[in-house]
């Protein structure tokens, strides 16, 4: 149970980040499931929303953190979304004059160790990327699928909203329309992703017309799939724990690796900042680091294991 009153508020929030900011489905979920669960326990202290204060929102993260009756405590990154979450909620709500201060100013939280984007080899990716889960026209789709979360970089959202139309083949060039921030981008991919998808394109099932992936029932796939058949596809090739984020920081890597330089990647990619892409360069610094202690003449491997 919540406060009616709480609620409301909420909601006119949620659509403020639906229509005047462009979030999507899945991070508007994820601000509707965190909200609701701080509304709860506002309910449960007899504090209404606007009157919330930072022994509240401290009450909260502790709860959070060691459930009373027994349950999973949270991560110190997902209880740093929560409360980026509810600072969100309050200082929208100061803009807005339905309260006066943000109870979350000035609260510290667990430090998170920064962990660098997972990825893969050059060899490990095309194997993957070459040998799918499942078979027959499955099997196809689902090539053409990682061979453009691989091959153009693409967000799992935006490889799910994919047109037929969107899709030009002999330049290799794919327009993505509204990806994160409804933010448009024309990119490039590879020849690899061009036959795959020609492939699918000339099944006996596909219409040639409307989504490009389709499910068993001809409809849109749906991102879940997606990360299941990215997962699959890993395991079936001895890769495991693979997602389509880690295709997409792959072709990243590899594309650092070959010479391109950040802004060429974080346009490829879509980030709207680059100190986003910058993470790759630390991916970069490591293995170059490695090889180079690896092969140099002047370095002297002999107190390695000292």
């Amino acid at each position: 149970m919540c406060n009616p009153a709480d609620i409301h508020i909420r909601d006119t929030w949620l659509h403020h980040l639906s229509v005047n900011k462009g979030l999507s489905k899945h991070s508007l979920r994820a601000y509707r499931t965190d909200s609701q669960g701080y509304l709860e326990y506002l309910h449960e202290q007899d504090t209404p929303l606007n009157k919330s204060h930072k022994n509240v929102v401290r009450g909260w993260f502790r709860e959070l953190l060691a459930p009373p009756r027994g349950g999973k405590p949270i991560s110190a990154s997902t209880l740093s979304r929560k409360r980026s979450t509810i600072r969100n909620l309050h200082q929208w709500m100061i803009l807005h004059g339905h309260g006066k201060i943000d109870p979350t100013s000035n609260i510290t939280l667990p430090k998170i160790p920064k962990r660098n984007p997972k990825f893969m080899s050059i060899p490990e990716a095309a194997k993957v990327v070459e040998n799918p889960s499942q078979e027959g026209v499955f099997q196809i789709r689902n090539q053409a699928i990682l061979e453009m979360i691989y091959g153009a970089g693409l967000r799992v959202s935006e490889v799910a909203n994919l047109n037929v139309e969107q899709v030009d083949l002999k330049q290799c060039m794919v327009h993505v329309v509204e990806g994160k921030g409804k933010k448009d981008r024309i990119v490039p991919f590879g020849p690899p992703a061009a036959i795959a998808i020609q492939k699918l394109l000339n099944g006996p099932t596909h219409p040639n017309v409307g989504a490009l992936f389709l499910n068993k029932f001809g409809n849109r796939i749906s991102t879940r799939s997606i990360w299941q058949i990215c997962n699959d596809s890993g395991k079936e090739n001895g890769v495991f724990g693979l997602h389509p984020h880690a295709f997409r920081h792959t072709c990243a890597t590899h594309l650092l690796d070959a010479g391109a330089d950040l802004r060429s990647i974080q346009e490829q990619l879509g980030h709207s900042s680059l100190s986003t892409t910058q993470r790759y360069t630390q991916i970069n610094t490591a293995a170059l680091l490695e090889s180079y202690r690896r092969a140099h003449p002047r370095i002297d491997r002999s107190d390695d294991d000292g």
